[in-house]
């Protein structure tokens, strides 16, 4: 492969849960919370700058329990999902 010649494959609500916890509260005019966006975007335009990839896919996690929970119940136990006004800035 040439260089800069890759597909990326991000855990978009990783990102976003790791932007929640790791930056303090930025609300926009109309008080809705954006500090997990904002920091969301922040880290894939920094990953696009430093690495230049050629394809760029973004996986979400979906709102309801997936195949994981019944294959393996212990699966969320340690999960912490992110809070109601978190997804409303989704």
């Amino acid at each position: 492969m040439k260089k800069g010649d890759h597909l990326f494959l991000v855990d978009g609500s990783g990102y976003l849960f790791r932007a929640y916890h790791a930056l303090a509260p930025l609300t926009n005019a109309a008080g809705e919370p954006t500090h997990a966006v904002y920091g969301t975007i922040t880290m894939l335009e920094r990953m696009l700058r430093q690495r230049r990839p050629r394809r760029l896919a973004v996986a979400m996690d979906a709102p309801c329990p997936s195949f994981r929970t019944a294959v393996y119940a212990a699966y969320t136990v340690s999960y912490t999902h992110l809070t109601l006004p978190t997804i409303s800035s989704v």
